[in-house]
């Protein structure tokens, strides 16, 4: 049953771009690889921008990569619901998914 949960769940989150951009994890076709070529891009795209300029500016790229682990421990579910509510997912999937995240621990 999760799986059929989350597998129409992602299908509705993706066809009306609800996520980030940014997010990859545990979405297809996504890997954190995606966001250390992102980076190394920026990091390209910045130095040869500004050794071309005829007045050196110096440009900063700072990135900040977070991997929680046991997130779903830490998840604030009360949070979740609402934010389930915001992207218009109601009726039984939600109802599901508020008994599926109540009074459980792993």
């Amino acid at each position: 049953m999760e799986r059929l949960v989350i597998k129409r769940l992602m299908w509705y989150l993706e066809k009306f771009d609800l996520l980030s951009n940014t997010q990859s994890g545990f979405r297809r076709g996504r890997s954190t690889a995606d966001h250390i070529i992102r980076l190394q891009d920026l990091i390209t795209i910045t130095s040869s921008t500004s050794s071309q300029d005829i007045n050196i500016i110096k440009d900063y790229v700072l990135a900040v990569f977070v991997d929680f682990e046991k997130a779903f421990d830490m998840v604030w579910r009360k949070g979740l619901l609402i934010k389930l509510k915001k992207f218009s997912i109601n009726g039984r999937m939600f109802d599901w998914i508020a008994d599926f995240t109540t009074d459980r621990t792993f």
